[in-house]
């Protein structure tokens, strides 16, 4: 397995992943559903961006070094606010 940080709504899918994160190797923020609710999985890696909605069965793959870059400074800065957010939910 590879070492994920994944942030999600803290809904029943992100507490039930939250609460296995550790044997998955993922760390996982939850954030408040109400205000964040989404379900489309996002990743980054390598110099890809590829976004899948399994409700509507569509996706897409960017390969760019400067959109991922980009990204993953966003990521950075969401990652960081999630941790407060984080902190408070109860599972």
């Amino acid at each position: 397995s590879i070492p994920i940080r994944t942030m999600g709504p803290a809904n029943e899918h992100g507490t039930e992943l939250k609460k296995v994160a550790h044997k998955l190797l993922r760390t996982v923020r939850l954030i408040p559903n109400k205000k964040f609710d989404f379900s489309p999985e996002i990743y980054l890696y390598d110099n890809k961006f590829t976004v899948m909605s399994f409700k509507e069965k569509f996706g897409f793959l960017i390969e760019s070094k400067e959109i991922v870059d980009a990204l993953k400074t966003a990521w950075d800065l969401a990652w960081e606010r999630a941790e407060e957010y984080d902190k408070k939910i109860k599972i």
